[in-house]
């Protein structure tokens, strides 16, 4: 078993504005797409980053009991775990 590393994204406080519980997040690319475009992130007034990298993401909870919609900056996934906590920063963990 390897070691477990964490990259942590800076915080884009926009992003709270978008914060949203639901129970469930898109199972496929068409679900995805719709909820996306229903979201519209790109809209969003936000100084993070260009309105094209502030997107939709579904993710858990930094818990493990809730599934949350947002809208925050784009960050590649190489993980196993995406996952947001309360100050909308985006938690990345992986083994290497």
């Amino acid at each position: 078993m390897g070691l477990k590393e964490t990259a942590t994204a800076m915080p884009c406080t926009a992003s709270l504005d978008t914060v949203v519980a639901v129970k469930r997040c898109p199972r496929n690319k068409l679900e995805w797409d719709a909820r996306a475009a229903l979201v519209n992130c790109s809209s969003k007034n936000q100084t993070c980053v260009k309105p094209d990298e502030f997107k939709y993401h579904c993710v858990v909870n930094e818990n493990y009991t809730s599934l949350t919609e947002v809208c925050a900056p784009t960050k590649p996934i190489h993980g196993i775990q995406f996952k947001h906590n309360k100050q909308i920063t985006f938690t990345q963990t992986f083994e290497t």
